[in-house]
């Protein structure tokens, strides 16, 4: 890649687990990007329905970090997908996302549909291309999660996404382990292989473990950090991303030339004033 070119540091953070604390204690300043999310939905009509509390979470980060690229996730309530399969009803909810990125502060919308039904891909790439250059001219942008092969993208959706994040955990091997070296190889090729350019990706990194068994299990690395950096990945039968680890899958962005990484999210890792954090490493490696 360029040597100019910066590999970009960002993450997810779901709106109720913001604390006050992370306005100072390092989780956000080693940000570049920071994409709030399980806030705000939309409706059969192209209404958006926002939760308690999503506004002031926006407020008091964006006051806090002026110059920070934040953005909303917006995804589909339960029948939300009648609002995506006419031009007009397209229309009203894009118009509606525009206003509420205007009336946040907001840099942009992304979109973590998990997932849209077969026959809805037709409705929902048009839904990103239109909502893409709506953004755009507004000097907003758009990004979408997905995880790898499971995306049915078509050319026109992905000239409008200007980040994909690539959920590349939840994902096990032979030996239960989510969320490897490997894992993260090979859901980058596979994007590559739909079309996507690589300064379109970035590359998700997991804040968290998965039991080896696969079971619905989600422990934080944050809890368990001191035992991870004495032990290595494996853990008490959970698999995790050790620091180590994720400054590998750093390094692996920077080689390929992605945008950048994300984690997933937020809460689960340390303050980013501690050391042992998975965005401090990170950024320390990205510089």
């Amino acid at each position: 890649p360029a040597e100019d070119r910066k590999s970009l540091l960002c993450a997810y953070l779901p709106y109720s687990s913001f604390t006050d604390v992370m306005l100072t204690d390092g989780s956000l300043e080693a940000l570049d990007e920071l994409t709030v999310n399980i806030g705000c939905y939309w409706t059969a009509e192209g209404s958006l329905d926002v939760k308690n509390g999503l506004t002031s979470v926006l407020s008091e980060i964006r006051t806090a970090y002026p110059e920070l690229k934040l953005i909303c996730t917006i995804n589909p309530k339960a029948g939300g997908a009648a609002a995506i399969m006419s031009v007009e009803k397209r229309d009203i909810l894009i118009q509606n996302m525009l206003t509420f990125c205007r009336e946040n502060k907001l840099n942009g919308v992304d979109i973590d549909w998990e997932f849209p039904a077969e026959d809805q891909w037709d409705e929902f790439n048009d839904l990103l291309s239109e909502l893409g250059h709506e953004l755009d001219d507004a000097g907003m942008s758009l990004s979408a999660a997905f995880y790898p092969n499971q995306a049915e993208l078509d050319s026109n959706a992905l000239l409008a996404l200007d980040t994909i994040n690539i959920m590349a955990y939840d994902q096990f091997d032979e030996n239960g382990f989510h969320s490897t070296y490997l894992t993260a190889e090979e859901a980058i090729d596979a994007f590559l292989d739909l079309g996507a350019e690589p300064q379109q990706l970035c590359l998700g990194i997991p804040a968290y473990g998965r039991p080896v068994t696969e079971e619905a299990a989600w422990p934080f690395y944050r809890d368990y950090a001191a035992a991870i950096e004495e032990n290595g990945d494996l853990l008490n039968g959970s698999y995790f991303n050790s620091p180590q680890l994720a400054q590998d899958k750093a390094v692996l962005a920077r080689q390929e030339g992605l945008r950048g990484v994300f984690l997933y999210h937020l809460g689960c890792d340390l303050p980013g004033n501690d050391d042992r954090s998975l965005s401090a490493s990170i950024k320390e490696t990205l510089k």
